[in-house]
């Protein structure tokens, strides 16, 4: 959705409501932050440099043990509903024997291959290995009451990496991406430490100013790229998913996105057991493949799932339908849809439905 990827020193802005997907993403692209920086470093070292390349979350509201447990649910694939029925983590996990009923349904294409199915032992161990060799977990939440630490802003955050920097003496350590979760956080414990003189009145021109600190102070400081969570308005939470958002949206500051290279918007998730919601970019820098996307929410492995080959948002009813649906009664998607065909014999490339549902047939 950010055509061709993200760049260094750009700062990527995800919008959502409340309890959409933004910790989610956070947390997803952490995780895979880690097993890339794994690689790079692998291939730097072979190469005779000597740089480690890690991945950054800065949490700003949550605490470190449920972000612990989304990490461990992405990585190390057990949902969050078996790790909580564990009395101990540690010792309770599966090592052999038969496999749970989620882990039957999960590896079900691994195991059709006659492959064997990690253990959740394995599975943890593997995870734990690379989360804490290649990730650094920053606890910026400010519930700790013998420190203040999350209350400074963007300039406390650059200041805690620069120290990370020179901690590591054995090697270069370099900065792959820099996840913080989320904006709204981090200048609510601002405002909420004395130290700082900042009211509610100057909360929105703060906001403005994050994005522009993060790519000054953290993205052009470390040669990296930030990804920065924020919330939408109280109002977007009673829209319908398949309504209009925009980076404008935003809560208590409307132009938030003006020193941001990307913004991406996402609405609500469906009332459902899909827990589907659509995305779409608003502001960007490159152009990208398409705007609108459909996206499956999972919150039990903690990550989001593109599926545009399965659904699309069907403008004349508001909904999001699966494509077979969809071609039923509009017709194949690109092509002339049936009530085209009714009111006319000319020869038409596509309805203009279907010209609204083509961009979400792109692949990420």
């Amino acid at each position: 959705m950010l055509g061709g990827g993200a760049l260094s020193p750009e700062v990527i802005l995800f919008m959502g409501p409340y309890g959409s997907c933004k910790t989610t993403l956070a947390v997803q692209g952490f995780v895979e932050g880690c097993k890339k920086a794994q690689q790079m470093t692998i291939a730097a070292q072979a190469e005779g440099k000597n740089i480690k390349y890690v991945c950054v979350l800065a949490s700003y509201e949550m605490p470190k043990e449920e972000l612990i447990a989304r990490c461990i649910a992405c990585a190390a694939e057990i949902p969050r509903r078996r790790q909580k029925k564990l009395k101990n983590f540690g010792s309770s996990l599966r090592s052999g024997g038969d496999l749970e009923p989620y882990e039957q349904r999960r590896f079900k294409n691994l195991l059709d291959k006659g492959q064997p199915c990690p253990d959740e032992k394995t599975r943890v161990a593997a995870a734990v290995n690379v989360l804490n060799e290649y990730g650094i977990f920053l606890d910026m939440s400010s519930t700790d009451p013998s420190t203040s630490a999350g209350c400074g802003g963007v300039k406390e955050l650059a200041t805690v990496l620069r120290n990370e920097v020179r901690r590591h003496k054995d090697s270069e350590l370099k900065f792959l991406s820099v996840f913080v979760d989320h904006a709204a956080a981090m200048v609510a414990n601002m405002v909420g430490d004395d130290q700082y003189d900042i009211n509610t009145d100057a909360t929105r021109k703060v906001l403005k100013l994050v994005p522009r600190q993060l790519a000054g102070w953290v993205g052009r400081a470390f040669g990296t790229r930030v990804y920065l969570m924020h919330q939408l308005n109280g109002e977007a939470n009673r829209r319908n998913p398949t309504a209009m958002f925009h980076h404008t949206d935003s809560d208590e500051c409307k132009s938030i996105g003006m020193f941001c290279d990307f913004c991406v918007v996402t609405g609500p998730t469906t009332q459902d057991s899909r827990q589907l919601c659509v995305w779409e970019v608003t502001k960007h820098r490159r152009t990208p493949p398409n705007k609108r996307r459909v996206v499956k929410v999972d919150g039990q492995y903690n990550s989001v799932h593109p599926m545009d080959k399965k659904y699309v948002v069907d403008l004349t009813r508001n909904r999001i339908v699966t494509v077979k649906e969809y071609e039923s009664i509009n017709g194949p998607i690109g092509g002339t849809s049936k009530k085209a065909e009714k009111k006319s014999t000319k020869k038409k490339s596509t309805s203009d439905a279907g010209e609204a549902m083509i961009n979400l047939q792109l692949p990420m």
